[in-house]
């Protein structure tokens, strides 16, 4: 497991909640969202990516968490706001890190969300 004096960073995941829509439908909202508060330690990592433009410099960051949290929305689906507000979207599936034959922490990749 990994050491909590490691866990320096304050972290909200948060849950998308439901509600209906105008139509009737019921969807998934960040509206409504449940709140599930963590430990973690980030990492800054920026990144070059083609476009026809040229290279675009993407901004990510890497989260350490000693567990996911305990939720039937798939993690790749939530979001994570930071210490200074911001929230980021999960980028894909988080990885578990072994260490002596079990699970020493997850390690999620995060992107900058703009708007709603």
């Amino acid at each position: 497991m990994i050491s909590p004096l490691l866990l320096t960073d304050p972290v909200v995941f948060l849950v998308p909640g439901e509600r209906v829509d105008r139509y009737g439908n019921t969807v998934q909202t960040f509206d409504v969202a449940r709140e599930i508060p963590l430990r973690g330690w980030l990492q800054h990592r920026t990144t070059a990516e083609a476009t026809d433009d040229g290279d675009a410099f993407v901004d990510r960051l890497v989260l350490v968490v000693p567990r996911l949290p305990a939720t039937a929305v798939p993690v790749g689906l939530l979001r994570v706001r930071l210490a200074d507000g911001t929230v980021w979207e999960v980028d894909g599936s988080p990885k578990a890190m072994r260490a002596a034959y079990r699970i020493s922490h997850f390690e999620l990749v995060l992107r900058g969300v703009t708007g709603g």
